[in-house]
């Protein structure tokens, strides 16, 4: 891993999206700056691990380019991914999950006693960012109390509409696409085989939900898709 020492963004422009989980458009450019001092910024290739799973960090980490993922590992060895990190989305790594990368990134470390000094010169950005973390983690601890529960089709569905709603880009015709996400990621996030992931997929594209291209899927309906992953469908 590269690292350097903190340099505020130039932009905004890589913000996008609406969720909650967007720290920096919450945030003022003085509380930016006051949060990433002392931070650094780290490069890393794809299928890094930055934080094991089992091993205390000390750290809370913004992303800035690039996607992570946060994971945890069963007993005999298979990944459940619980949450994937877009551009500035803050991530809290606890003892029971994994963080690493998805594809070529770069974040920033920020030790927790920088957030502790932050915190006692700015109370917004200290309510800011306690309600992102309680979200983020409350989040990863629900996707892990259900993991494998619900059928092949349903979990399949409901990775991939987290997928899209995450991640998904709006197409001129009013279709949302998913780009450079294989069957593998989504198997991983849904926790199950790729096999049984790529079969729940074609069936999915059989009653025209979803159109599978070659390292993309564009998403035809999210409501048929949702019901699909709430049990509505089946």
């Amino acid at each position: 891993m590269d690292s350097a020492q903190y340099e505020p963004p130039s932009t905004d422009s890589h913000v996008a999206g609406s969720s909650d989980t967007r720290l920096w458009q919450l945030l003022s450019p003085h509380d930016k700056i006051l949060l990433l001092s002392g931070s650094r910024c780290t490069s890393v290739k794809p299928n890094t691990v930055i934080v094991s799973q089992g091993c205390p960090s000390t750290h809370v980490y913004l992303n800035q380019s690039g996607r992570l993922r946060l994971s945890c590992y069963s007993r005999q060895g298979s990944r459940r991914d619980l949450r994937w990190i877009g551009p500035f989305e803050l991530v809290e790594c606890s003892t029971p999950f994994e963080l690493a990368s998805l594809t070529e990134s770069q974040f920033y470390q920020i030790p927790q006693t920088c957030i502790d000094n932050a915190f006692d010169k700015s109370p917004t950005l200290a309510q800011v960012m306690t309600r992102v973390l309680r979200a983020c983690n409350a989040d990863a601890l629900s996707q892990l109390s259900s993991a494998w529960i619900g059928n092949t089709l349903a979990r399949t569905a409901f990775a991939l509409a987290r997928l899209t709603i995450q991640f998904g880009q709006s197409t001129k015709d009013g279709l949302v696409e998913l780009r450079e996400v294989s069957h593998l990621d989504i198997a991983s996030f849904a926790g199950q085989s790729r096999v049984r992931t790529s079969i729940a997929l074609e069936r999915l594209e059989l009653v025209q939900v979803i159109a599978i291209h070659r390292r993309k899927i564009v998403v035809r309906d999210i409501d048929m898709l949702s019901d699909y992953a709430t049990g509505i469908r089946s």
